[in-house]
């Protein structure tokens, strides 16, 4: 026969537990999670020869109208080649586009009780001038698109 002694439990104090480094690496983690999520379901076809300016800061891109402008001053609306931006036409032509697009996001907004901006989402070439980039904003502004997302790439 065996004998199974039992064994006495020492009567051991329940020290307190000190959490503040694990603490610090959750809300670490945390940050770091936060600012690297991104809401966003835009997708945008890239153009040829457009090489994305960098910035550090992110932002939500939203659904949209998409203007992109390349190097050689090639102007897209929503992936369809416009034409280079110094032509007269072809700038008469991205008015009459946002024109059109304005007016049908005014139409599925009668309905609706609050007024939302209308947003027009802006891909530029990284060696584009300031007159250029500014006269797109003056195109768009005049359009009545009065927010504006310049689309750029990130640091990944």
């Amino acid at each position: 026969m065996m004998n199974f002694r039992r064994k006495r439990k020492s009567s051991t104090k329940v020290e307190d537990i000190d959490i503040t480094s694990l603490l610090d690496i959750l809300v670490i983690l945390l940050v770091f999670l936060l600012k690297n999520f991104t809401d966003s379901d835009l997708t945008v076809d890239m153009a040829r020869e457009l090489a994305l300016p960098y910035a550090t800061q992110r932002g939500i891109a939203q659904q949209g109208v998409v203007v992109q402008v390349s190097s050689s001053s090639l102007v897209y609306y929503n992936n369809q080649l416009i034409g280079p931006l110094s032509s007269d036409s072809n700038v008469n032509q991205l008015k009459n586009l946002l024109n059109k697009h304005k007016a049908e996001l005014d139409t599925k907004l009668i309905g609706a009780k609050k007024e939302e901006p209308k947003l027009i989402n802006l891909v530029f070439d990284q060696s584009l001038t300031y007159e250029t980039v500014n006269q797109i904003l003056t195109i768009a502004a005049d359009s009545g698109f009065g927010m504006y997302k310049l689309i750029v790439q990130g640091d990944e």
